[in-house]
């Protein structure tokens, strides 16, 4: 389109489908996680020295800081450390080895040349995603050629996929593979480990280097598995290598030569970083940059709840947005280092050219020092740089807004977009003084756009015409995210976003604390935490997938993982960065002289979430096993999504209850758990077989068997002469009263790829046994949700993807209950 004030075209483009899949929530908080990572590796300061920089006195921050405080969120991540660390050396075998603190100078120094000088050939046994995730960064980064790597997989869909998509040599044979190999890489899991050893042993020469990357698995176990001279590495990935953002540690065994470790540094940090340690320390470094992207997936889905909770919208499709503009004036009054940042990105990307900037400062130093670096123009007048302005971006702090606007009011006519940076001026504040019809953007950015990874808000003004959002949003993408919200929704996304920095701060200086404390070296423990925030930010950004569906495809049962989450959960980890972000929002509301709307939980120490009994609560229930199938899928689902529900939404009360598949049962149970439980919404779930949708029932069908079946003797003295006469009307035992379409369809938007597939019907009397339950319920049919779902029982990915659908599902009906 073309902009009538200002003559220049726009290129437009589409969003990254991977980006309109998130919420805008988890948006915003994903970004600020990595945004985080990003500004404390770059910065070369400590977590709490950012934290402090960005914490003012009586601010949105401090609020929220404090409820973390409060509810023990530094102990809790501590404690998640120690006890992830503590599990690993109880699996592994090296349980008594002595813990010896290592200086970060001892680690091998990384060759100067490149790795790829070598012309090494890289071998992996094991093709999954972890392997391929590996030799896409080593081919991306030109590391090492993708003629020089060969793979092995059990199944020749998986060899023909990989070879497509990689370009590298496949086989099915493990041994062919270690034939063309110089560095042959063993991933596989530990359970198989054992046999790939023994198929293999008699190839691996002092010639080769192996590196295992199974978890757990120590370097004498390998030695003693193969020749006595091999060359053995052990190296410890995490889950953010996916990205290229992983965060490595490798310790090597006594037949390693002096260049193999520094080789391997070369090697790994093509995806991420890569760093060596004792073995003795890598229980230490499981527990934090192992486990760690579990911990914050677990920050990233709780503040993104939080943030739904506060009104955030929990789906939003942005409009295609422009991206090159090639004449606009850009000019920044104040040239502080929230400014530099953004006209360093804008140029960059080179969506604003630096002669078309002019910034004003107060000093003559600051002006000389900016002018010198950016290249932009400067001036000690505002007054000139809003004459020299298109775009006019007020980056003062509030206490000296109304000066500003003052001196520049009688400039700012329907020609200039005036945009507010400043925290808590309103709209209406702007407006009342500048020229009636100014045409006025508020732009909320957060820190780290100081490394270009801000997660930005605005809201328009009533002046401002349709293209201005799409032309500030197209500016501020240089330099993060940026997305539309109304002015109510601001102080939620103050509170989220704006002081989710300091949170995620605290979170990788607790992190580190607990790594020093189980003798990682300092420098080190900052980088695996840093580093693993950085990446799992990245990996949710990246991959589109819910937060909890990605932890969970990383915790294994009885593993590392899951005992540091459930420290988590003991010390009310979920809950404590749920509470600081509505304190953080409600602090934004008080000093925009707002009443606060935001709920307040109540305060715990150490004991996880405390539910009043004022809060909405949800029945799940699912039939239990009968004689065709020993596990009900539609049971194991219910059991799934009170545990998911448990985790996501502490303001809601969830039980469960299995109904047996009997008749009288079936009539004795239901309508006493309506009396007992009084739940406001009923989701229950039956069985139908083979298939992937969520078949959602609006209504019982008054199927001929019904009719025939029921006059049998056990059906009679279950139910009575009342619902079993072959005349029933149809329709008249089961009626939802809530939109199941509506909800239905909010639901896809959420899975636009079709990842869960939801069919409407009418068929909720199909079985007997379930045509008993929505009878017997009788009036209070209106608030039940019936569901059949398909057979998940071994597929552990198919049930995590109807959880996701269920929960969503709920959440969308409870919003049409107005709870």
């Amino acid at each position: 389109f073309h902009c009538p004030w200002i003559s220049f075209p726009f290129v437009i483009i589409a969003i990254d489908k991977k980006i309109n899949r998130s919420s805008l929530a988890q948006r915003l908080v994903c970004q600020t996680v990595h945004g985080a990572g990003l500004l404390a590796l770059q910065s070369g300061q400590s977590p709490a020295e950012l934290r402090d920089a960005i914490t003012s006195p009586g601010g949105t921050t401090i609020a929220g800081l404090s409820e973390l405080e409060a509810r023990g969120f530094r102990a809790a991540l501590w404690q998640a450390v120690m006890t992830s660390a503590k599990r690993s050396a109880e699996l592994g075998s090296g349980i008594n080895d002595p813990v010896k603190p290592v200086d970060d100078k001892e680690s091998p120094q990384l060759f100067a040349d490149s790795a790829a000088s070598h012309a090494m050939r890289v071998g992996f046994i094991g093709a999954g995603r972890m392997a391929q995730a590996i030799a896409k960064g080593f081919t991306s980064k030109g590391v090492v050629k993708a003629t020089d790597i060969w793979a092995s997989a059990i199944t020749k869909k998986t060899l023909t996929k990989v070879s497509t998509e990689l370009g590298i040599n496949m086989s099915q044979s493990n041994r062919e593979v270690v034939e063309h190999s110089d560095i042959l890489v063993l991933s596989v899991k530990p359970q198989v480990m054992d046999s790939v050893l023994a198929e293999m042993s008699d190839l691996v020469d002092p010639f080769k280097l192996v590196v295992s990357v199974a978890a757990g698995v120590t370097l004498d176990h390998l030695q003693s598995r193969l020749l006595p001279d091999s060359r053995v590495i052990r190296l410890m990935p995490n889950t953010p290598i996916l990205v290229n953002a992983g965060a490595s540690v490798y310790c090597v065994g006594r037949a390693a030569k002096p260049e193999d470790g520094p080789l391997i540094e070369a090697l790994f940090k093509s995806v991420g970083t890569c760093d060596y340690l004792p073995e003795n320390l890598m229980d230490a470094a499981t527990g934090l940059s192992g486990s760690g992207p579990a911990f914050i997936l677990e920050a990233i889905d709780a503040m993104t709840n939080a943030g739904v909770n506060l009104g955030l919208p929990h789906n939003q499709i942005d409009p295609s947005v422009a991206e090159k503009l090639s004449n606009v004036r850009v000019g920044f009054v104040g040239a502080g280092r929230m400014a530099q940042a953004i006209v360093k990105g804008f140029t960059n990307d080179g969506i604003v050219k630096a002669q078309n900037i002019w910034a004003s400062a107060r000093t003559k130093a600051t002006l000389n020092k900016v002018s010198a670096e950016l290249g932009i123009n400067v001036s000690q007048s505002n007054r000139e740089v809003a004459e020299h302005s298109d775009i006019l971006v007020l980056s003062v702090k509030p206490q000296v807004m109304d000066s500003v606007l003052a001196e520049l009011s009688d400039l700012t006519d329907p020609s200039k977009l005036v945009v507010s940076v400043a925290a808590g001026v309103t709209l209406d504040h702007l407006q009342s003084r500048l020229l009636p019809d100014s045409r006025v953007i508020r732009l909320m950015p957060n820190t780290p756009i100081l490394a270009n990874a801000g997660a930005s808000v605005y809201c328009v003004g009533k002046a401002a015409k349709p293209e201005d959002g799409p032309l500030i949003e197209a500016l501020f993408k240089s330099v993060g995210t940026c997305d539309y919200l109304p002015e109510n929704l601001m102080d939620a996304a103050t509170g989220l976003s704006g002081s989710g920095p300091a949170f995620i701060l605290e979170a990788i200086d607790a992190m580190t604390n607990a790594g020093v404390h189980q003798g990682l070296p300092r420098p080190l423990a900052m980088r695996l935490a840093t580093q693993t925030v950085y990446g799992t930010g990245r990996l949710v950004l990246e991959s589109g997938r819910h937060p909890a569906e990605l932890r969970d495809a990383i915790t294994s049962p009885g593993g590392t993982t899951i005992t540091g989450l459930s420290e988590l959960e003991a010390r009310g980890f979920r809950t404590a960065l749920w509470q600081a972000v509505n304190a953080a929002a409600n602090r934004s509301a008080e000093l925009g002289a707002k009443k606060p709307t935001h709920p307040k939980l109540p305060t715990v120490v150490f004991s996880g979430p405390v539910l009043p009994e004022t809060m909405p609560k949800l029945l799940v229930t699912g039939f239990g096993p009968f004689s065709a199938c020993s596990v009900n899928s539609s049971w194991l689902l219910a059991q799934s999504v009170r545990d998911r529900l448990a985790q996501t939404r502490p303001d809601l009360v969830v039980c469960a209850v299995e109904i047996p598949v009997e008749y009288s049962a079936v009539a004795d149970k239901v309508p006493a758990l309506w009396s007992t439980e009084q739940p406001d919404l009923v989701l229950h779930m039956g069985y139908y077989g083979n298939g992937r949708a969520l078949r959602i029932e609006r209504r019982a069908r008054n199927a001929p068997y019904c009719k025939r079946d029921y006059c049998n003797k056990t059906c009679h003295e279950a139910m009575g002469q009342e619902i079993c006469h072959k005349d029933a009307e149809p329709d008249a035992a089961y009626q939802c009263a809530l939109d199941l379409d509506r909800a239905a369809e909010a639901v896809r938007r959420e899975f636009p790829g079709g990842e869960v597939e939801l069919v409407m019907s009418d068929d909720a009397g199909l079985y007997l046994c379930e045509f008993i339950y929505c009878v017997s319920l009788r009036r209070d049919a209106k608030r039940c949700v019936f569901v059949h779902v398909p057979d998940c029982v071994d597929n552990p990915a198919k049930q995590q993807l109807l959880t996701s659908g269920l929960c969503s599902l709920v959440s969308h009906l409870m919003r049409q209950l107005g709870l």
